[in-house]
């Protein structure tokens, strides 16, 4: 009889030693699985490479094995495969200029989601309507509806991808399960009211904020700017001279300009004048750059709500959800109380709805004034608060 290896037969060999049971195991989605004796390596690793995509997917050893006897697993496309083809091909539509970045970055979100829930190695065409019921749960997790709408919408592009590339012979069922309908996203709308800034709680919010959050703030206020726009803004889209700002929104695309409040004009200049030194030649005239040298897109634009968040909470009480992006839909909401919607749609980067949008979209610089100096009249004169009771900008 031969003598049981006490070694594995090559460094990179999966399956691990367990001596007492004298067998190859490996542990597959937090359980551990025997594929046979030690002494037959090759046939315990045959047996481990028929059955891992069942039980990554969370099936019985029973269909396992079962599956494993209908054919080769290892013929099918993969997650890990599935996920890579589709952004290669969504990276050149980026690069081209077919795909905004946002978009890109989004779809690798999912790409991650899929092969968190699903395990890279797991065969495609094994999925079954209850591993995309399992997937809804897992979007589910911490998510909003209308986020989670999204997300399946997503996949749904993915799969439906490999089916178009002739990766899949055949659509993947998905099964009626696997949808959030929009009556339920609504009622979710109803339930949880958009939250937008009182003038006074946001000139308490300013007056503790520091000079570079004081700077990001007076963005979102002043100009309906998000979180990514702020943190990838540069010198070149600001006109400190004439005080104007002319930057397309990242997420659209759409081109957008408006005034600059003296608050944020200055505000802007003393973080230029005190920002950190560029680690890349091409960051140089970054406006926000972190401690570490880099522009914080680099890290995650996400930090700027961070940020925010963190002064709230330092603030008082303000609810949950409430964010950098409510600066947004605060501008907007004040801003259409001057009647001048399309004039506040060019501000937010919006898109068109319809036609006559396109048109009423022509509109001189004045209007532009017009919206931002209510806003900003807003913000300071409001609630009968005195002018001596304005956040102090640094000059």
């Amino acid at each position: 009889m031969p003598t049981p290896p006490i070694e594995k037969p090559y460094p990179d060999f999966p399956l691990t030693i367990h001596r007492g049971s004298g067998q190859w195991c490996k542990r597959i989605a937090g359980k551990r699985y025997y594929f046979g004796p030690l002494a037959d390596w090759k046939g315990a690793l045959e047996k481990y490479l028929a059955e891992r995509h069942a039980l990554q997917l969370g099936k019985t050893r029973d269909e396992a094995r079962a599956l494993a006897a209908g054919g080769d697993p290892e013929t099918g496309v993969t997650v890990n495969e599935l996920v890579n083809r589709f952004l290669e091909d969504k990276r050149e539509q980026w690069q081209q200029g077919r795909l905004t970045e946002r978009s890109f970055e989004d779809y690798c979100g999912v790409g991650r989601l899929l092969i968190s829930c699903f395990g890279r190695s797991a065969v495609v065409t094994e999925l079954t309507v209850n591993d995309f019921a399992r997937l809804q749960k897992f979007l589910h997790n911490g998510r909003q509806l209308i986020t989670v709408r999204n997300l399946i919408t997503k996949v749904k592009v993915v799969f439906n991808h490999a089916v178009d590339r002739e990766l899949l012979d055949r659509p993947v069922k998905f099964g009626r399960g696997f949808h959030i309908p929009k009556q339920l996203v609504d009622r979710e709308k109803i339930d949880k009211p958009v939250y937008t800034f009182e003038a006074a709680d946001l000139r308490g919010v300013l007056r503790l904020a520091d000079q570079r959050m004081q700077a990001m703030i007076y963005l979102g206020i002043n100009g309906a700017m998000g979180n990514r726009d702020v943190a990838m803004i540069r010198e070149r889209h600001i006109d400190f001279d004439g005080g104007w700002i002319d930057y397309p929104r990242r997420k659209t695309g759409q081109q957008r300009a408006f005034p600059l409040w003296p608050e944020t004009a200055a505000a802007l200049k003393e973080t230029v004048a005190n920002r950190p030194t560029a680690k890349r030649a091409e960051e140089y005239d970054g406006i926000f750059i972190s401690r570490n040298g880099l522009m914080m897109a680099h890290k995650n634009c996400y930090q700027v709500t961070r940020l925010f968040r963190q002064l709230l909470n330092t603030a008082g009480e303000f609810p949950d959800g409430v964010g950098f992006y409510t600066l947004r839909r605060t501008f907007i909401t004040v801003g259409r109380e001057t009647g001048l919607d399309a004039v506040v749609k060019h501000v937010a980067g919006h898109r068109a709805n319809s036609v006559t949008d396109g048109y009423t979209a022509h509109f001189d610089d004045q209007k532009l004034v017009d919206v931002c100096t209510h806003v900003r009249s807003w913000l300071f004169e409001s609630s009968g608060r005195r002018s001596a009771e304005r956040p102090t900008i640094i000059n």
